[in-house]
């Protein structure tokens, strides 16, 4: 038997034809699937890339509000009292009085035993 050439690209044809018909509703879901989970700018894995950042900038967030809590505290208690700001400018930043030593003491390094 012989294949007529002619007759076999219009019958392949047809059969594609009928299979996209029949499957066209699985085929449209498909696309659309697709195109929400990756292809969108509001896709799925945009919105968990999105959700990710959200969180670091909320624990961001809660790490400068405490720095800055801190910040506040240590403000009004050195502006309170000089003998505050005096020992605070003395243990930072190793300030002293005329004709006085200052001595910096190190914890010893640790050794493995």
């Amino acid at each position: 038997m012989e294949i007529d050439k002619e007759s076999a690209a219009p019958n392949f044809f047809r059969l594609v034809v009928a299979w996209l018909y029949r499957y066209r509703y699985l085929l449209v879901t498909g696309v659309l699937l697709i195109w929400v989970g990756f292809l969108d700018r509001y896709s799925i894995s945009a919105r968990l890339r999105d959700n990710a950042e959200l969180r670091a900038l909320k624990k961001q967030e809660v790490y400068y509000t405490q720095q800055t809590e801190e910040l506040v505290r240590q403000y009004e208690e050195l502006s309170s009292s000089n003998a505050a700001l005096e020992k605070f400018a003395r243990e930072k930043y190793l300030m002293h009085k005329p004709n006085e030593e200052v001595y910096v003491l190190k914890p010893a390094a640790k050794t493995g035993d």
